[in-house]
């Protein structure tokens, strides 16, 4: 009857310790999802987008969702950020801004937008923005929630600085 009853303990103290060790390792591996989930460099996708000034546009295949204007400028509508210089694009309706946030020179321009296909038109509006009411024509694709602008036609240097690249949707 000792026996028995030592081996009752015995079996209970191993499947205890089981159990302790089960939970422990459910334990780790729940820490360590955790903290991959939460590492701050992997909230920001990863991009191998090469510089706007090595982008190829083929001429032969729309750049656009759909070829529609109305689609067109609903694919643009909304907040975009430069990947460059953090300058932060609005665009809605026929209307756009752009907000660029500096310690030293922080300068904000508006103005109207037209698209055509795969040709965006951006004109800033009123007497102080650089370049009034001279259109500047630039070509767009959108992939992966990016927005790649290429200069196509625009005399305004302070735009096509400001413009040509890669953005991202917000």
């Amino acid at each position: 009857m000792a026996k028995r009853k030592s081996s009752q303990n015995h079996d209970q103290k191993i499947s205890l310790r089981n159990i302790l060790f089960v939970a422990i390792l459910l334990a780790a591996i729940a820490a360590l999802i955790a903290y991959y989930l939460s590492r701050p460099g992997d909230k920001q996708k990863k991009d191998n987008t090469p510089p706007a000034s090595q982008i190829q546009l083929k001429e032969n295949k729309p750049a656009v969702i759909s070829s529609t204007p109305e689609a067109s400028k609903t694919a643009l509508e909304g907040n975009w950020v430069s990947d460059e210089n953090g300058t932060m694009l609005e665009i809605h309706g026929n209307k756009f801004s752009m907000d660029s946030p500096s310690v030293d020179n922080h300068t904000y321009y508006e103005g109207a937008i037209s698209i055509s296909g795969n040709t965006v038109t951006f004109t800033f509006k009123g007497n102080k923005m650089p370049c009034p009411n001279q259109p500047g024509s630039y070509t767009f694709h959108i992939k992966d929630k990016q927005l790649i602008l290429k200069e196509k036609e625009d005399s305004c240097t302070t735009r096509t600085a400001k413009l040509s690249g890669v953005w991202a949707h917000l």
